[in-house]
């Protein structure tokens, strides 16, 4: 989603040419999509317990138990997967910026409106502040591995980008349930290793909501 002449064409065609029966299934299906690589993720990573690791560390594997059985790896190995599975997360949440943002909710009547607003709980609850809070509400002084930095970045910039919606509101990053996250963006901003993606989408967000 680098492209940016794509995400505007994207954008354009989404807004003129969405039907109103394909409105409330469009978005639907994008806080689906939404919420399925988020749970593969998090599945994955076990952010919370893992955020610690080093998604770079070499793969050892455990001993065999027998010729038939498969072989099974350390946590570093499930850490590595993650990589994968992070790039994935943030391309979808960069899809689903373009699509959300550009629904023509204006032409929605009031059944396919409500419908659409009762998906945005789902995308919020179990999608971005989780998502948000992987990386801000973690322990102070543990190193933040680089996919955990990467879904936080998208989740930020998809909050970020939603704020013109007519149908999405995320009013504030804490929403009570992220103590001192402020203090800990600015120290993942004065970290040596954090994303310049993150450190990114953590200025503009601060920016937005503070």
């Amino acid at each position: 989603m680098g492209d940016r002449s794509y995400a505007s064409e994207l954008g354009a065609a989404i807004s003129q040419y969405l039907t109103q029966s394909q409105l409330a299934p469009t978005v639907g299906t994008i806080v689906s999509a939404a919420r399925q690589s988020w749970t593969s993720f998090n599945e994955l990573a076990c952010v919370r317990s893992n955020v610690g690791q080093d998604p770079h560390a070499p793969k050892v594997k455990k001993r065999r138990i027998s010729r038939d059985a498969r072989a099974r790896t350390t946590d570093s190995d499930a850490a590595l997967q993650t990589i994968p599975a992070a790039a994935r997360f943030s391309s979808l949440l960069s899809v689903a910026s373009v699509v959300l943002s550009s629904v023509p909710a204006h032409t929605a009547s009031p059944d396919v409106l409500s419908t659409i607003k009762g998906d945005m709980p789902t995308l919020r609850e179990e999608v971005v502040l989780p998502a948000i809070s992987a990386v801000l509400s973690s322990t102070e002084g543990i190193r933040i591995n680089e996919p955990s930095q990467l879904v936080t970045a998208a989740a930020l910039r998809l909050a970020y980008s939603l704020q013109g919606s007519t149908f999405w509101r995320f009013d504030s990053p804490v929403m009570g349930e992220m103590e001192n996250i402020g203090r800990r963006a600015d120290l993942l901003l004065r970290a040596d290793d954090t994303l310049p993606e993150l450190r990114v989408e953590l200025v503009s967000y601060f920016e937005c909501f503070i």
